[in-house]
This record gives C-alpha cells, sequence and structure tokens, in this order.
C-alpha cells in the first residue's frame, strides 16, 4: 500500500493557468517591471527593422490601453524581446493578479 505522502500527492491535480485574453496597460508595463523587461521594451521597438512594422509597435506601446495577447504588435513586441508564447503567457498571467 503506498504511503500517506503517494497517497495525498497522488490526489492532487495539477491544472495550468488560465491565459487572460487581455491586461491593462498599467498591469502590462508592472509585469514588465517586475520580470526586469521594462527597459529593454524601446531598444526592442528601435531594434525592429521594417519600418512599418517598427511605427505600428511604437504607436501601440504609446497609446494602447488594453493589451490583448493576440495582438499582432504585441506578438511583434514579444519577438524584439526575444520571448517565447510561454513566457508571454506568463507575463499575462501575472499582469492580471496586479
Amino acid at each position: 500500500e503506498p504511503s500517506n505522502a503517494v497517497r495525498r500527492w497522488g490526489n492532487v491535480q495539477a491544472t495550468a493557468p488560465v491565459i487572460p485574453h487581455s491586461i491593462t496597460r498599467a498591469q502590462a508595463r508592472a509585469a514588465l517591471i517586475l520580470a526586469g523587461l521594462i527597459g529593454q521594451v524601446q531598444p526592442a521597438i528601435d531594434a525592429i527593422t521594417d519600418q512599418l512594422q517598427r511605427a505600428l509597435v511604437q504607436n501601440d506601446w504609446d497609446n494602447r490601453l488594453t493589451f490583448e495577447r493576440d495582438n499582432a504588435a504585441l506578438l511583434a513586441l514579444a519577438t524584439a524581446l526575444g520571448l517565447a508564447d510561454a513566457q508571454l503567457d506568463d507575463l499575462f498571467v501575472q499582469g492580471a493578479k496586479l
């Protein structure tokens, strides 16, 4: 028969966190600050080589009040920051808690 510890852990079900569809500008910025990434945002935008894409991403960064997880400009910024999908999801999860 399994030990009490095994039985106890055997009943635990891991659940994946729900990824919010959107977070506010303040939540997004706070999540980036806590992750130590806020200082990399503008240099990442500046490094986007396609002028139109850079302008669209800059416009979103400067003016968007809500950041949607599937927004093209946000995904371009995440790519410019070198973030994997899971890392972006984590930022949204953390941001939603703030």
